[in-house]
């Protein structure tokens, strides 16, 4: 097995620190984001349940300190140690610990969402458990990949890998599809709900869609470039996709509350726009 140092000469910073650049700035832009949706939240929703609101910045802080660490760790790499290509063998804390704040923060949200398809589906257990299998993969990874201090170390976990991102991939498109049949099916028996369905059943797909394509990529690029720092640029923007899903379906509750279609027709909307049911 190649050497740290062997490895960090032989890198091109183009498919390195130039594709961790352009993750970090694209989970800049998805920070942003989620700080316009929680702000907009605590706005438009100040009577909700406290439990809703401690979740929502928990997830806020959660989401910030990620973005600290992957900023951190480019800082440290890109600039401190510029001029020392063979400090890229070894992982830095902050690299190591946003792995950590991620599985933390996706247990909560995929949390979340599974507790919406409890509620809708009435307690189907076996769909609920599908997509608890995908949160246990992501946190089991992050625990593996805790111990890890040096790039070429990598290797060790490769399957693990393979696993985790295919596993929540396949979660996410069970939880956008088990929330898109649920909510139809809604539709069908409250005629008058019509257009607040089709609303949340768009949201339902976007979360799902763009949470697996990104998984996806995130494995594809690490299976044909191993070597290089690609799929870590995928990896970067995938918690704040999945946060900035769960916000968005939050947010939309304002024309949903609104709607005279609510005061005629007993759906328990508040099941699929709150955390806490």
């Amino acid at each position: 097995m190649a050497s740290p140092r062997d490895l960090t000469l032989s890198l091109n910073l183009d498919t390195t620190l130039g594709a961790v650049y352009i993750g970090n700035i694209a989970a800049s832009v998805l920070f942003g984001l989620t700080s316009f949706q929680t702000i907009a939240y605590f706005n438009r929703y100040p009577n909700d349940k406290n439990v809703t609101k401690i979740l929502v910045m928990i997830l806020w802080v959660l989401d910030f300190l990620h973005f600290f660490m992957i900023t951190h760790a480019f800082y440290y790499y890109g600039v401190t140690n510029y001029m020392n290509p063979t400090a890229m063998g070894d992982m830095i804390w902050s690299l190591v610990a946003h792995v950590i704040v991620e599985a933390f923060s996706d247990v909560i949200v995929r949390g979340i969402f599974a507790y919406r398809i409890w509620k809708l589906s009435e307690g189907n257990v076996p769909l609920v458990f599908t997509i608890v299998i995908g949160t246990v993969a992501v946190f089991s990874f992050a625990v593996r990949a805790a111990q890890i201090l040096h790039w070429v170390d990598f290797e060790q976990i490769s399957s693990l890998i393979y696993y985790t991102l295919s596993t929540a991939a396949a979660a996410d498109i069970i939880m956008s599809a088990s929330l898109c049949y649920f909510l139809r099916r809604r539709r069908s028996a409250f005629k008058g709900t019509q257009s607040l369905i089709n609303t949340l059943v768009v949201y339902s797909i976007n979360s799902g869609a763009l949470t697996s394509v990104c998984a996806l990529a995130c494995v594809i690029c690490y299976a044909a470039m191993p070597r290089n720092f690609i799929f870590q640029a995928f990896y970067y923007v995938l918690p704040k996709l999945l946060l900035n899903s769960l916000l968005a379906m939050m947010n939309a509750r304002p024309s949903i509350r609104d709607a005279n279609a609510l005061n005629s027709y007993n759906i328990p909307l508040n099941e699929v726009t709150q955390a806490n049911g």
